[in-house]
């Protein structure tokens, strides 16, 4: 799950010591529309029904945490559809390709 969601401009792991959950900074400043850490937490459930936790709550603004306990495909799933909400909301769009 560290090694994925590394991969995704917007959001910064830290890697997990030991724990059965996982820290992730939210970049609130590479999304058009995303203010917080329960801003892009509640939009991530409506859109994309992955749940994880505002991490203010636990004294870190911008961070959301992910718990680990769950199987391996259900983590790599959520991955992806965190990488993908991430791309939909991102102030820098990829290009559109288009058909020659």
């Amino acid at each position: 799950m560290y090694g994925e969601l590394s991969k995704v401009p917007s959001l910064r792991p830290v890697m997990p010591q030991g724990a059965m959950y996982m820290m992730v900074e939210i970049r609130v400043d590479h999304f058009h529309d995303i203010n917080s850490d329960k801003d892009f937490v509640e939009k991530l459930i409506s859109e994309q029904s992955v749940f994880p936790l505002p991490a203010d709550m636990f004294g870190a603004p911008n961070y959301m945490r992910l718990v680990l306990t769950v199987p391996e495909d259900i983590l790599m799933e959520a991955c992806s559809r965190i990488s993908q909400f991430c791309l939909e909301h991102s102030v820098e769009k990829p290009p559109k390709r288009s058909c020659p």
